[in-house]
């Protein structure tokens, strides 16, 4: 019973000792093509689509959007001027690349509103404010800016813990928000 008992404790240790170092093998191995990968296929940040940019760390649909809306940049540390925390931008910056030339404008496809923007000149009587605007100076945060939260019509001033971070938004005046029928956040 004792040779037993020990015979198979040492079949038992062999089998564990043959597993381990094979594990670990094909774990560096399986890192090692990881890496490769993401060594050959950076990610340029004035030409990629959504899709490409939410495959960054950190970087969700939300963020996407913000770095496609301020195109173009002449480097990855510019992404704080898309309201991109420090953090996030020190994790991707390997996984990026910035092209120098300027950003194609955006396709019809990729929103919505770009295929309206033929008939906006003949619909001057609607309100400016209503239409979800395209521009630099309307989307991103500066002085006198707030903002809006697009789903519940809330906007919320800077300095609001909400500032910049809803999942859909944009950045208006004030005046341009309570004209919109917007209401300010009760915080």
């Amino acid at each position: 019973m004792i040779e037993r008992k020990s015979i198979l404790t040492a079949l038992l240790a062999l089998l564990i000792s043959i597993c381990i170092p094979a594990s670990s093998v094909f774990a560096a191995e399986k890192a090692g093509t990881a890496s490769s990968r993401t060594a050959a296929k950076k990610v340029d940040l004035n030409t990629a689509s959504a899709d490409e940019l939410q495959d960054l760390p950190g970087i969700g649909p939300a963020n996407a959007k913000k770095i496609i809306d301020n195109r173009p940049y002449k480097s990855a540390s510019e992404l704080s001027k898309a309201g991109i925390p420090a953090s996030t931008i020190k994790k991707l910056s390997g996984n990026v690349t910035v092209s120098r030339q300027a950003a194609k404008p955006p396709s019809p496809s990729r929103t919505p509103k770009s295929a309206s923007q033929p008939e906006k000149p003949a619909a001057k009587s609607a309100p400016a404010a209503k239409t979800p605007s395209s521009s630099k100076a309307e989307s991103t945060a500066g002085a006198g800016k707030v903002w809006l939260n697009t789903d519940s019509n809330v906007y919320h001033k800077e300095g609001s813990r909400w500032y910049g971070k809803t999942k859909s938004g944009k950045f208006v005046t004030e005046k341009e928000a309570t004209a919109a029928g917007a209401r300010a956040a009760d915080e």
